[in-house]
């Protein structure tokens, strides 16, 4: 069941009252519409996880009038599909004008128009109102996402959506590759596949690395706090408080197993990755060393040996303090290197060397997935870069923070700040259209709050409150900062995934071709 609540999501309309639907969409369309809806629009929006009905989901034998009636009235949005056939309808008008009689100011945006096809006959109710425009069946793909979002669809399911159309586009064309004009016409951008194929890898060794890393990492720091604990006993434990040292040699021994176990694992599976013959030899130079530490680590630890247990601990920290950081940075190269543009380009070309060929209706169909997972394809690629340009654009606002004194303690420091603002305010504006509702709201504000208390103060002779204000406003937006660059990055490995999928996809494809 869809429920629509009081409150407003990102471009959603409040309701008055909160109510339950049966139904999240109604879709009005003319059946000679059908094909192009069910590929192009019902499908995704099930794939999204709404729910969704049209007139073809009827009982048989019931009044089609009062059905499509009673799915207006039971959904919580009604998509009317304009075209020539839908404004010469009797039958589908009728459900503009029940969404109408619910919904009379548009306040709830029960009616949704979406451009089919270009018209001038539209009915005078839906004029003003606006409309999504998949008239152009290139840009439809284009067009979905801002739809799935305001039909209250997170990013990331969106991005899920053009991921396995994407796929599903892929395996659609190794089917049409059977047709010896399509074989031809893949077989020219044989090399534009290879090079997405390659770059995709590329991403998601460096993925896998990076989890890997940070997984070891985790629980190294896990170690840290045991080994601090012990240091502690360590230090209060003597001869005459047998108590204590009986505590001291439990921490031992729960230092000893905790090595031994979740940080070992850890660090096998890493060097495991590392020896797979997948990653440049400059890539995992950290190796040996690594080996040698946890080696050293572990018999220090069973020894009691606090020396040579600093000075392995020493060396891991080293380490983990650096490569880590590295990975982070050769992940985010390797997406800003990925460019699937050629390979859609490629696949435009297909697509127009399909038009001009009849193909039987089993051929057709599989054609209308082919060309909705080329322009998913487009959207991922385009999402990739958004990622990496608003990951760059966060790293440069936070590499100027961290120069600026914080907590702020007296006028230079404001004024330090004031003088750092125009640096920053350009990039925090580019930021802003490519921020998701996860973090984008918070963002926003943090920034407000902060440039608020600037600008309110004195340029000289600041109150001690006053500083202590902006002071405050600036630790507020600095984590938002902080918590930007958290989700863009956790995005960025999430569509690292799916993209993997499309790669061993585009792998299938490559080897297709190679098969004579």
């Amino acid at each position: 069941m869809a429920l629509e609540s009081v409150e407003d999501h990102a471009g959603r309309v409040p309701n008055s009252v909160t109510r339950t639907y049966a139904y999240d969409v109604f879709l009005s369309c003319h059946e000679s519409d059908r094909t192009w809806v069910e590929t192009d629009l019902l499908n995704p929006l099930r794939a999204a996880g709404l729910m969704v009905t049209w007139e073809w989901d009827f009982a048989i034998g019931v009044d089609k009038i009062l059905a499509r009636s009673e799915a207006v009235n039971s959904s919580r949005h009604t998509i009317v599909i304009l075209s020539k056939a839908w404004c010469s309808s009797s039958l589908t008008q009728d459900d503009a004008l029940s969404a109408r009689f619910l919904d009379p100011n548009a306040n709830e945006r029960k009616i949704l128009p979406l451009l089919g096809e270009k018209c001038d006959i539209f009915p005078e109710l839906l004029r003003r109102l606006t409309a999504y425009d998949f008239s152009d069946v290139s840009q439809r793909q284009a067009t979905l996402p801002k739809l799935l979002s305001d039909l209250g669809q997170s990013r990331q399911t969106v991005t899920e959506v053009m991921s396995n159309f994407a796929q599903l586009g892929i395996r659609a064309l190794i089917e049409l590759m059977m047709s010896p004009e399509v074989r031809i016409a893949v077989k020219g951008i044989e090399a534009a596949f290879v090079t997405a194929r390659d770059e995709i890898d590329e991403l998601t060794r460096c993925k896998q690395m990076h989890e890997f890393f940070h997984r070891a990492d985790n629980e190294f720091q896990r170690y840290r706090e045991e080994k601090e604990r012990l240091q502690l006993l360590l230090r209060a434990s003597t001869d005459e408080h047998e108590d204590l040292q009986s505590e001291t040699e439990e921490a031992w021994d729960s230092l000893d197993a905790f090595i031994n176990c979740e940080l070992y694992s850890a660090v096998h599976d890493l060097m495991a990755l590392a020896g797979t013959g997948e990653y440049r030899p400059e890539q995992i130079l950290w190796g040996p060393g690594l080996e040698r530490a946890i080696s050293e680590l572990a018999k220090a630890s069973e020894n009691r040996e606090t020396k040579p247990l600093n000075r392995a601990s020493e060396r891991l920290s080293q380490i983990f303090g650096e490569w880590p950081v590295r990975f982070d940075r050769q992940l985010l190269e390797a997406a800003q290197r990925l460019k699937l543009s050629s390979v859609v380009s490629g696949l435009g070309n297909i697509r127009e060397t399909a038009f001009r060929f009849e193909f039987q209706k089993d051929v057709a169909a599989r054609l209308d997935v082919f060309f909705l997972g080329t322009a998913a394809l487009s959207e991922l690629g385009k999402r990739v870069q958004d990622l990496v340009a608003c990951h760059n654009c966060l790293q440069f606002i936070d590499d100027i923070m961290r120069t600026l004194a914080y907590p702020c303690t007296c006028d230079e420091d404001v004024e330090k700040v004031r003088y750092a603002m125009p640096d920053i305010e350009p990039t925090v504006d580019k930021v802003l259209p490519l921020s998701s509702p996860s973090w984008g709201p918070l963002f926003q504000a943090t920034r407000k709050e902060f440039c608020d208390a600037l600008q309110t103060a004195p340029e000289y002779d600041i109150e001690t409150k006053t500083i202590k204000k902006i002071s405050s406003r600036l630790g507020r937006f600095r984590s938002s900062v902080l918590t930007g660059f958290t989700q863009v990055d956790l995005e960025l490995l999430g569509l690292c995934k799916k993209l993997q999928r499309i790669g061993q996809d585009l792998s299938e494809t490559i080897r297709s071709l190679q098969r004579e």
